[in-house]
């Protein structure tokens, strides 16, 4: 009987490709046929078509998300070379990269002149432009700290005294730009589109905002040292907008939902359900509850928006992360809504440590310096 040739008995299970057993899908072996005919005269590991295959992939990807995105902003259902060319030239890591890439019918990022940018003053314009696709420090301004501002007998407010602060400290008309006098303005700067952020130390309850971020639970809990501060200002009529929220049934993982308010400046709240550090431990999951937060904040047209640090209360996230994850996010989403309605984001905070982290990871985004 004559013998079974390898790989052809019973037993023997189908060839796989090279991409298979890698897990990609652009092809290892077609990769590597190229790198040898590339550098010939180079010895090259069985490993280099893979990871070249993978970072391919991936690059194509994140592409293909962000130029997705933009397509959807326009309402449109098809991927242009313009989007293509907004999705590399609007991320600050791909414009890096494709930096002297020719999209062809991509067109051209606008110039686009400080005078020119919502919210810019005289004073801080010294005649320079802003390019939307030029490196991270030319698309972004600097972070300028301002002295906080003096109380009614020009002494000095303690983080206590500023969360007791009521609606008798006087306030700001709300969306206004600048925030409530009692509480000061710590550090501020504007994206490349015009979106100011600021970073502010007091009750939240008192910012010159049209919604408030309230991190809480599944079931709408206001345990937290911002759900006390809302559920004291807003009275008995806050706790029937929370009652009716909880009748339609429990806030899903890193979801978020939106009620009235009542007695204060903000209108609005949004309840965001923050999964807790010792459950997660996953920043997506951290990134994906702001941006609910904000696409909520943009479905309901609102131009302005007063958040805490979101995550490092009761669901235990490390403030440093917590705050780079946070910062890191609004400027994502901005990025790729292109078209927001908001204006202004308050970053509130009640702690010292948490000031100083804000502050620092603040100019650190601005910057462009990670």
């Amino acid at each position: 009987m004559p013998a079974l040739k390898p790989g052809k008995g019973k037993g023997a299970g189908k060839p796989r490709s090279r991409s298979a057993r890698a897990g990609t899908v652009f092809p290892v072996g077609r990769l590597s046929r190229h790198l040898k005919a590339i550098s010939p005269h180079l010895r090259r590991g069985a490993g280099a078509p893979v990871y070249l295959a993978a970072v391919i992939e991936y690059l194509s990807a994140e592409i293909l998300e962000l130029a997705g995105n933009s397509a959807r902003d326009n309402r449109r259902r098809r991927i242009k070379p313009r989007d293509i060319r907004l999705a590399v030239g609007n991320d600050t890591e791909l414009n890096k990269l494709c930096g002297n890439v020719t999209f062809s019918e991509g067109g051209s990022m606008a110039l686009i002149h400080k005078e020119l940018i919502p919210g810019a003053t005289k004073s801080s314009s010294k005649k320079s432009v802003v390019r939307a696709s030029a490196s991270p420090k030319a698309a972004k301004f600097k972070v300028k700290p301002k002295k906080p501002v003096p109380t009614m007998k020009n002494q000095k407010q303690s983080p206590k005294d500023s969360m007791t602060t009521g609606a008798t400290s006087g306030t700001a008309p709300s969306g206004s730009a600048n925030p409530s006098p009692s509480l000061p303005v710590l550090s501020e700067g504007s994206l490349f589109l015009g979106q100011k952020l600021s970073v502010l130390m007091g009750n939240i309850s008192v910012v010159s905002a049209e919604a408030i971020v309230h991190p809480t639970n599944a079931t709408y809990s206001t345990s937290g040292q911002v759900g006390q501060v809302l559920k004291t200002a807003g009275q008995v009529e806050y706790e029937v907008a929370l009652d009716s929220l909880r009748t339609q049934g429990n806030l899903n993982k890193c979801g978020a939902s939106i009620c009235d308010m009542f007695h204060i400046e903000a209108k609005k709240i949004i309840h965001c359900n923050c999964p807790s550090w010792n459950d997660s431990q996953d920043v997506l999951d951290l990134q994906k509850t702001v941006e609910n937060c904000l696409k909520l904040a943009d479905k309901e047209n609102l131009k302005s928006i007063a958040l805490p640090s979101v995550g490092s209360g009761n669901a235990g996230w490390p403030k440093q992360l917590a705050a780079e994850t946070i910062l890191r996010a609004i400027d994502r989403y901005f990025q790729t809504i292109m078209a927001s309605s908001i204006k202004n984001v308050f970053f509130v905070l009640y702690d010292k440590e948490s000031v100083d982290i804000y502050t620092t990871e603040l100019k650190r985004l601005l910057d462009g310096s990670s």
